[in-house]
């Protein structure tokens, strides 16, 4: 406990605290709450074809419900308290582990680029974010994951061990889901070979 306490300082003061930087990171966590910010992304990405998946709203909407109920499942049971946050700029009552934003922006991202690969593959992909052989999808998508989820220690209301537990989870249930959609995308595909 002793060392995550320190390593959390130290991302805390890693970067200086300048009103700029608390609007930035405020904003971040704000547009990180509830899976908004990947939400709003995916509608993006389906108007602009970068998403062509019908499946996709269905399975996205699934593992935010999923995220939701693993996430404060472990807040009761775990019941850790937060850290006190010196900055004042934000005040949050529940409790600390694992961290919601940091599960809910490595559910997004993950999901998000899984659909955009599998639209990327197929012929009709108009590749609007590559750089030629530079796909610079997954840059954006995790980037800001870990910025969504750095935002929580840099407001000093998690641990590091709370974001980095709430970033596995959102990643395992997201690999869930997608393990389960190419399964049941290629067994429906096999049926449709057969009839």
């Amino acid at each position: 406990m002793q060392l995550d306490h320190q390593l959390t300082r130290f991302l805390f003061e890693m970067i200086p605290h300048t009103r700029a930087l608390d609007i930035f990171f405020l904003a971040l966590s704000a547009v990180g709450t509830f899976s908004l910010l990947w939400l709003v992304l995916a509608v993006l990405m389906i108007l602009v074809e970068e998403i062509r998946h019908p499946q996709f709203i269905r399975v996205f909407l699934a593992g935010v419900i999923l995220t939701v109920f693993v996430v404060y499942g472990l807040k009761g049971a775990v019941r850790r308290d937060r850290p006190t946050p010196p900055t004042g700029l934000i005040r949050v009552e529940d409790y600390s582990f694992p961290s919601a934003h940091a599960a809910y922006a490595f559910y997004g991202a993950t999901i998000l680029y899984h659909f955009h690969s599998q639209t990327r593959r197929s012929k009709k992909s108009k590749k609007r974010l590559n750089l030629g052989r530079f796909n610079l999808f997954p840059w954006v998508v995790f980037g800001m994951a870990v910025l969504v989820s750095y935002s929580r220690i840099y407001l000093g209301v998690h641990y590091l061990t709370d974001v980095v537990a709430g970033a596995i989870i959102g990643f395992i249930i997201a690999k869930i889901l997608v393990d389960r959609h190419i399964h049941v995308r290629q067994g429906a595909q096999k049926g449709k070979g057969r009839a």
